[in-house]
Formats: structure tokens, C-alpha cells, sequence
């Protein structure tokens, strides 16, 4: 009957049992919360560190009301959502989400989602307002099989926006989404996929997102930073509906480690206004559908034989009409000669028994009188 009793009271709270030391598989933040608390829904927890602790493997940390929740490490399969509210990341001097997950049988997907937050690295010295954060959200050590960012804001920030930079023991392939994620105002790189050797492959599907206003750390390497999206060896990117905008360089691919990183764009995206456009993305253009072919009706005469179409020959000496004739499929006839009355006359067609322009059978012979002495 007390076992009964114990029951009734977890599920009225919104706690999930789970095998994990009582872990629920849904656990909920507010800013009125408390660590301390199971993380239900009437005792939430006050930060998304917190709660994890509370969450068991593939559960979920959900938001009660608008507030900031602070940093977090993230070493397990877990959703975190902030629908409903502003869910707030402030991460001064720090960064904002890490994910290392290690390899373990109880925990075989490794896949983290982060959606509906904002993660800003704003800090202040003094009365200064400053960008102190490290990076938004970084992906390092034991890293992840899979990442998905969808709606989450990402601003102000000393060294990157989204880093993703495992160890050689990560998973050998990493799959990432990030849709309506938009990345701005950083130094750094916006977004970062850098394998650690040949070996590893990091696909990324990036929509509908925005990376915007990323300039170049003073102590990096000329070109290798300031970019908007950077690919290295083993990454491959695909883009669509996305803008890269105001970078020092919008897009790079990098061969630090064998052959060059891959960007492909579904040829939707706006890259521009860049100080350097960068690298273009091979182009995954639809092709466009054939039209039927057209029928072009042509009326074609078809006619017989050549005709004879008779020339002018007056004034032309006998060969030249000769020719004349010959060309316009005629033949030279009877020669009559006649006294010419003037000397220029003399050997040249006075008149053609034919009219000139007359249609006749080819090789029709045209009788004509030439001027004599």
C-alpha cells in the first residue's frame, strides 16, 4: 500500500522513473527553481546543469518560464527544449553548451538536441559591455554521433560561434542538422567543422539559418578565421535556404588533413556581402524539365525540273549570251544576223525572239539576231 502510495506522488509531480538512481526521463527548469528540487513539474530545477544531473539517458529538459539557465556540459543523450519561453544561455567568460559524450553501452545513440534557445556571450569589464563568451556551442573530446540545433540564437561570442572539433576517439562519423539556427556577431568562425583526422566524416544539413558578422581573431592564422561556414577534411556540408553575410570570408573548405572539406548548395542560398565571398559551393541545382519538343509545321514546295527562265540579252556579245543562257538552264537557238546601223553594234544581240523573264522547259533555245557589218 505505501509502494502504491509512493507511485501516486511521482506521477501527480510529472516524474518519470527510470533505472538510473530515480533519474526521470522529463525533468522541467524555471527560474523560480531550485537544484536542490527533483526537477518536476511542480519542484523544477533552477538551471539546465541541474537538471541533467536529474535526467535520465535519451530524456528531455523542459522550460517553465522565461529566464536565463545557465551553461551546460553535456555528457549524455538529452533534448533540451525552451519552447513556450525565452530560454536564455548567458555565458560570460565561459562557453555556452559543451557536448562530450563518451562512448558507452548504456548510452549507444550519443545524440544531443538543443532547440528553442538563445545562447549570447555578452559579459562585461567594468562599466564596458563586452562579447567574453568562448564559443556557443562546441562539440569536443568523446564528442557525439548526432547534433541537431533547431531554432537557437547564437551571438557574441571571442572564438566561435559553433565549434565542432572532436578527439581521434569520437565517433567516426558525426551527423548534424541545424535548422532556423542563426549565428552572428563573433570572432571566430560562425560555424566549424573540423574532423580530427581522414578518418572521420561529419555530414551537417544546414537550413533555412543565417551566419552573419564574423570577424578574424587577432592571434589566428591569416585566412582561417573571421569565416562564416568552414569545412576541413571529412566534412561535408549541405546548404539550403541559408545566408552567409558581412564575413571576412563567407565560405572555406580547408585540407588540413588529406582532401579538402566539401560545401554543396541547393543553389536557394544567399552568399554575399562578404569581404570574401570565399570558397563557392558546388552547385546541387534541380535540372530543369525538358519541354516537350515543338512541332514546327513548314510548307516545303517541292519542284520539278529547273526551268528555263529566259534573260535579257540585248547588248551582250554572242558568248556572253551564250553563257547567260546556259546559267539560267536556256540554250543559245538560231543566230540570224542583221546589218547593225551603228558600228557598236557590230557582234552583239540586237534583239531576242524570246521576252526576257519568260518561264520556259529547261534547255529551251532562244532564237536571237545579232548586228553584223
Amino acid at each position: 500500500m505505501r509502494k502504491l502510495a509512493v507511485l501516486v506522488v511521482m506521477v501527480a509531480c510529472g516524474v518519470t522513473a527510470s533505472p538510473a538512481f530515480g533519474q526521470a526521463t522529463r525533468t522541467w527548469v524555471s527560474g523560480n527553481g531550485n537544484d536542490i528540487d527533483p526537477c518536476s513539474l511542480t519542484a523544477p530545477c533552477k538551471t539546465f546543469a541541474g537538471a541533467i544531473n536529474k535526467t535520465f539517458i535519451n530524456g528531455e529538459i523542459n522550460v517553465l518560464d522565461s529566464a536565463g539557465y545557465g551553461t551546460v556540459t553535456i555528457t549524455k543523450s538529452i533534448t533540451i527544449d525552451g519552447a513556450g519561453a525565452h530560454a536564455s544561455i548567458l555565458s560570460s567568460g565561459v562557453s555556452g553548451v559543451t557536448i562530450r559524450i563518451p562512448d558507452s553501452s548504456d548510452d549507444p545513440n550519443r545524440r544531443v538536441v538543443l532547440r528553442n534557445l538563445s545562447i549570447n556571450g555578452a559579459g562585461s569589464s567594468g562599466t564596458v559591455g563586452l562579447n567574453t563568451g568562448i564559443f556557443g556551442v562546441r562539440v569536443i573530446n568523446e564528442g557525439a554521433e548526432k547534433v541537431e540545433l533547431e531554432n537557437v540564437r547564437i551571438a557574441n561570442f571571442t572564438q566561435g560561434g559553433i565549434n565542432v572539433q572532436p578527439a581521434a576517439g569520437s565517433p567516426t562519423q558525426l551527423n548534424m542538422s541545424l535548422d532556423n539556427v542563426f549565428v552572428s556577431d563573433l570572432t571566430g568562425n560562425a560555424l566549424e567543422l573540423r574532423p580530427p583526422d581522414a578518418s572521420h566524416q561529419m555530414n551537417a544539413l544546414v537550413s533555412n539559418s543565417a551566419f552573419k558578422h564574423a570577424r578574424a581573431l587577432g592571434a589566428a592564422p591569416p585566412g582561417e578565421s573571421g569565416i562564416g561556414i568552414a569545412a576541413d577534411t571529412g566534412a561535408h556540408v549541405w546548404l539550403t535556404g541559408s545566408t552567409v553575410f558581412d564575413n571576412q570570408i563567407g565560405l572555406k573548405t580547408f585540407a588540413r588533413q588529406g582532401a579538402a572539406g566539401v560545401i554543396d548548395s541547393f543553389c536557394d542560398n544567399q552568399i554575399a556581402g562578404n569581404i570574401d565571398n570565399g570558397t563557392a559551393p558546388n552547385e546541387l541545382c534541380p535540372k530543369p524539365v525538358n519541354p516537350p519538343p515543338e512541332v514546327i509545321t513548314e510548307t516545303v514546295t517541292v519542284s520539278g525540273p529547273p526551268q528555263c527562265i529566259v534573260p535579257k540579252l540585248k547588248g551582250l556579245t554572242v558568248a556572253f549570251a551564250k553563257r547567260l543562257l546556259g546559267a539560267a538552264h536556256c540554250a543559245l537557238g538560231k543566230v540570224t544576223k542583221k546589218k547593225a546601223r551603228r558600228r557598236s553594234q557590230v557582234g552583239k544581240v540586237l534583239s531576242q525572239k524570246t521576252r526576257a523573264g519568260t518561264a520556259l522547259p529547261q534547255g529551251t533555245k532562244v532564237a536571237v539576231t545579232v548586228g553584223r557589218r
